[in-house]
């Protein structure tokens, strides 16, 4: 049997071609300067799918601690809008509902669900993807 081996382009030749740039939307939770796995996997993901030439644009909220998720204690960065390394974020303040300690995840991830009328080629949340077109 014949082993293939992939090397990847040969040295000097031209990186890869976008022949379509695509509109990429990602929804996380929260995106650096907070700390976690899933903010440095988006921030890094989103980095280079910009540096190739797609647009991408992040959807958070504005929480620094993941306490702040359920808490009015935790800490929190400004909300609004900016452009970090290529990408647009997108910040959104919290709302806390009463009762909501008792189930943080649902109530963040019911408010970043991927939105249906969004305009993107391609969407992805925390532990889901759903592709457009």
């Amino acid at each position: 049997m014949r082993k293939l081996y992939w090397r990847g382009p040969a040295p000097g030749a031209p990186g890869p071609r976008v022949s379509r740039r695509m509109r990429i939307a990602h929804f996380v939770h929260r995106y650096p300067p907070a700390l976690g796995g899933a903010e440095a996997y988006f921030a890094r993901l989103s980095r280079e799918i910009a540096a190739a030439g797609h647009e991408v644009t992040v959807f958070t909220t504005n929480a620094l601690d993941l306490e702040a998720l359920w808490s009015c204690r935790g800490r929190t960065v400004p909300e609004g809008r900016t452009v970090e390394e290529g990408v647009e974020v997108h910040r959104y303040s919290l709302i806390r509902w009463p009762l909501q300690a008792l189930r943080p995840q649902g109530a963040v991830a019911a408010a970043l669900a991927p939105a249906p009328g969004l305009d993107a080629d391609v969407q992805s949340a925390v532990g889901a993807h759903v592709a457009r077109r």
